[in-house]
């Protein structure tokens, strides 16, 4: 932004109240594998703006090529729905800046190899394990959840299996609206191996669940996703924000010192932000909705090849809604990073050489 001589002292007013925003100073200090994914997506994205704002001509740096090589590899392994982010928006850059295809292709490719060759051979050597299947049902599965709590429209042979993955009594008294979670981790009720064994069978009565009570499946994603598109947290709601405690898996027998009580009181009191602010500072979709403000104030005032700095950002979006397990801000961490530099993207011109807002 300095280089395309954005005002210091806009630059600087952002800065602060970026560092002291109290869902940005906490998610610095905890170590989750979004946190560093939605930096390396802002880092992304800010390589594309640095794309668009050139029309293409950074790409011929090496200064450029090196960081994007880095920033793209982040993107690629810090989570797993930042390879088809990385793809997409590829893609979409060759097509719009294709004279510059020459540099574009062999960093996409390249970017793409590392990936094929990390994922394949490197984790099968190293005995590197999928993830948990059901991470990726989490819609699906809070679609038939509401379909049997609000007693929808079943037949026999579905009853019977939904049965066989959970006792049907069950099901109203595990489903949470806003989390698959209560369902997902009943260990000894939900018989996930009805899933694994037969994918197709499942995908099928899932499928025809959905086609019978199209109204009761679109609640239940609206209810699972609301952290993408509701601004304000209905009353008998919930998410989650932060943890500061090894609450999971600690193996190692790590312990959590607190130094200062006083200190760590009066910081929990500012970061819990325990007014009507924390409905607005909490919420992903207040944060979407000003970065897609923004954008179209810059698409005004330039061009149509702006969006094509949004798109890494509403990618992620649109990947975490298909698959949101729960109601956890870490997912959309990065609409509340990239909001500042949306902020600041709606000040450029991108047809002036120098930028806007001179000092």
């Amino acid at each position: 932004m300095k280089r395309f001589k954005v005002n210091t002292w806009i630059l600087w007013a952002v800065l602060i109240v970026a560092a002291i925003v109290p869902v940005n100073s906490i998610m610095s200090i905890i170590i989750w594998k979004d946190v560093l994914y939605s930096t390396s997506l802002l880092f992304f994205s800010l390589l594309i703006l640095l794309l668009v704002k050139t029309k293409g001509l950074e790409t011929k740096k090496v200064s450029f090529v090196l960081l994007f090589l880095l920033g793209s590899f982040m993107l690629v392994f810090f989570r797993h729905n930042g390879f088809p982010v990385f793809v997409i928006t590829m893609i979409a850059a060759l097509i719009m800046y294709r004279r510059m295809w020459k540099q574009l292709l062999p960093m996409t490719l390249g970017i793409i190899i590392i990936h094929q060759v990390i994922t394949g051979p490197v984790y099968t050597a190293l005995d590197v394990v999928d993830s948990d299947p059901q991470e990726a049902l989490s819609i699906p599965t809070q679609q038939i959840a509401n379909i049997v709590t609000k007693n929808g429209d079943m037949t026999e042979e579905q009853r019977e299996y939904i049965n066989r993955l959970m006792p049907l009594e069950l099901w109203p008294e595990k489903y949470n609206p806003s989390s698959v979670d209560p369902i997902k981790f009943s260990w000894g009720e939900y018989d996930r191996w009805v899933i694994y064994d037969d994918p197709a069978q499942y995908a099928k009565h899932w499928a025809q669940l959905v086609l019978q009570n199209p109204g009761l499946a679109v609640e239940a994603f609206l209810d699972e996703t609301s952290l993408v598109w509701q601004m304000r947290l209905e009353e008998d709601g919930h998410m989650n924000r932060f943890v500061t405690n090894i609450y999971y898996g600690n193996e190692f027998n790590l312990l959590n010192q607190v130094i200062y009580p006083k200190v760590t009181y009066s910081a929990q009191l500012y970061l819990k932000v325990d007014t009507e602010a924390e409905e607005f500072l909490w919420r992903p979709a207040v944060y979407l909705f000003f970065i897609t403000l923004f954008m179209y104030v810059a698409y005004l005032r330039n061009n149509w090849r702006v969006w094509l700095i949004l798109l890494p950002i509403a990618l992620n979006t649109a990947a975490v809604m298909a698959t949101m397990p729960a109601q956890d801000f870490r997912y959309l961490f990065n609409a509340s990073l990239f909001f500042y530099a949306a902020l600041l993207i709606s000040l450029l011109n991108f047809d002036d050489k120098g930028g806007s807002l001179r000092e």
